[in-house]
């Protein structure tokens, strides 16, 4: 995208790739000579602030990277990455801006997913334990804390025999890893 700055808003969104209408479901026409494109009902609500916190900075002639949802026009969402430049400064203002939009919304999901395996596995009632190939604890879930009485960080800095195995296991753990 390409935009125009006014004094308060964008005034103009004058190039739109071909693709936003695929991404969001409106008509390119429908933001070509509105410079509404980053107050309308296009942004969720509860992104709103850090869209406009992007836009300041862009408007201060600086770069800004930001994530936040489309609502598109069946009333989808849409998570989108946007990288913007403020560019062509007049009185230290920036009078464009320019920026990619990217849809991130399948990376969004599997951050979701990833977050609640996380939980799950944090909050198990068994001992789990993450070992690496140098027989050193990576990871210890609130189970594995009780059960053995220290703390996530204290499992990490010891190595694994001297808390629940012998001594055998440390020489011979490389060997799973081979």
């Amino acid at each position: 995208y390409i935009a125009n700055f006014g004094e308060q808003r964008v005034t103009s969104s004058w190039h739109l790739p071909p693709d936003f209408e695929a991404l969001t479901g409106y008509p390119q026409a429908y933001f070509q000579n509105d410079g509404s494109l980053w107050a309308s009902p296009l942004i969720h609500p509860d992104d709103m602030a850090k869209v406009e916190a992007h836009i300041s900075l862009l408007r201060n002639g600086q770069k800004s990277e930001v994530e936040y949802r489309l609502v598109n026009a069946d009333g989808t969402t849409t998570w989108v990455q946007d990288l913007g430049q403020g560019t062509n400064k007049k009185d230290g203002r920036a009078l464009e801006g320019y920026g990619v939009v990217r849809d991130i919304s399948d990376r969004k999901a599997t951050e979701k997913k990833l977050l609640l395996t996380q939980r799950s596995i944090d909050q198990a009632g068994i001992d789990i334990l993450w070992i690496g190939p140098d027989a050193t604890i990576l990871y210890a879930n609130e189970a594995a804390c009780r059960t053995r009485g220290y703390s996530a960080e204290t499992l990490r800095s010891v190595a694994p025999h001297t808390i629940f195995l012998d001594a055998r296991f440390q020489e011979g753990w490389p060997a799973h890893w081979a």
